[in-house]
């Protein structure tokens, strides 16, 4: 090998040596972590939180198969009907009303006439209920509600889910001095000392 060329060589190799001296290898930048807090749950706060429901109990519908009154219309004309057979003025009201058989309670419209005996000497309260019921049209007699004492007879009617009772009794006037201890027919009464009063009970279900 010639001196010109082991010296290019030599230089060759001094050059690539100085190149790599002089190239420094940078580090990969440190890449940073990325840490994500995880917050601490209390199941007894999340709990504890929530809101508590409330139950009301409803107060339930009055039951359907309670007795209520007639129509208006129904209970007037009846009061006209049997205030006119008998000559007598009734009054009408609402009021509590119990069926004798069956014990179902509710409410009807009810009709009262009160008058002394005089009105009705010689006529017995089979009658009278018979001439009320002339003007029940339409109306059955029902015997299971009939009722009958020494001073008064009941009977019930009924017509499609109408109920009528009528109530025809009578008292001793006060001054009539009847005796406790003996029956009622063993006081002996003029026809104006002997009380009525009639009582029409009307209700439906």
């Amino acid at each position: 090998m010639s001196k010109y060329l082991r010296r290019v060589l030599l230089c060759s190799v001094a050059v690539l040596a100085a190149a790599c001296n002089a190239v420094a290898v940078t580090p990969a930048p440190a890449v940073p972590r990325l840490t994500i807090a995880t917050p601490e749950v209390s199941l007894q706060a999340t709990v504890s939180s929530r809101p508590v429901p409330q139950f009301v109990t409803a107060t339930p519908p009055a039951s359907s198969d309670a007795y209520q009154p007639l129509s208006d219309a129904d209970c007037q004309a009846l009061q006209k009907n049997v205030g006119q057979t008998l000559k007598l003025s009734f009054t009408l009201s609402e009021a509590p009303f119990t069926d004798a058989v069956t014990g179902e309670t509710g409410s009807g419209c009810m009709l009262t006439a009160q008058s002394s005996g005089d009105k009705f000497a010689g006529v017995s309260a089979s009658e009278i209920q018979d001439t009320i019921k002339a003007t029940l049209t339409g109306s059955t007699y029902s015997p299971d509600y009939q009722a009958n004492g020494a001073v008064g007879e009941s009977r019930g009617y009924v017509r499609d889910r109408a109920h009528l009772v009528v109530i025809v009794e009578w008292l001793p006037a006060p001054e009539a001095n009847c005796s406790p201890d003996q029956p009622i027919s063993a006081c002996v009464l003029r026809p104006e000392q002997k009380l009525y009063t009639i009582t029409l009970q009307a209700a439906q279900k």
